[in-house]
């Protein structure tokens, strides 16, 4: 059985803001690069047609294919240092797929944050 390619009138986002409008950043280990806390989200006018959404981070991360089922924003908060191609799978509720591949660079809202003094260390693990 082939899985039905569509286009949903949805766009992926992310974003290194949190709510607060700042960005929050640790290192998991002393000597270790500092992480960012990205939130990845879908939005747009077909919403209401989404069952559920697969983002595909990096083979470095643990569990790299992540599985989002909670409306309304399907929404996926990572914890990372790296940009990269993001693989995302979002499907309808009639079992179709809408295919994407974006550039996952958060690095301007990085510079933005740092210029801004927006940036929030938090401590690690």
């Amino acid at each position: 059985m082939s899985i039905k390619t569509i286009n949903l009138d949805l766009q992926v986002r992310y974003t290194a803001f949190d709510e607060s409008d700042k960005v929050q950043v640790k290192k998991f280990r002393s000597q270790g690069k500092p992480h960012f806390r990205v939130r990845i989200y879908i939005e747009g006018r077909d919403l209401d047609k989404v069952e559920k959404v697969v983002y595909t981070l990096h083979p470095t991360f643990p569990r790299p294919r992540r599985e989002v089922s909670s409306p309304p924003n399907y929404e996926l908060i990572i914890w990372t240092w790296g940009v990269f191609n993001l693989p995302v799978e979002i499907y309808d509720n009639e079992g179709r797929v809408d295919q994407r591949n974006i550039d996952f660079n958060y690095s301007g809202d990085i510079e933005k944050a740092k210029s801004n003094n927006q940036l929030f260390w938090t401590k690690g693990r």
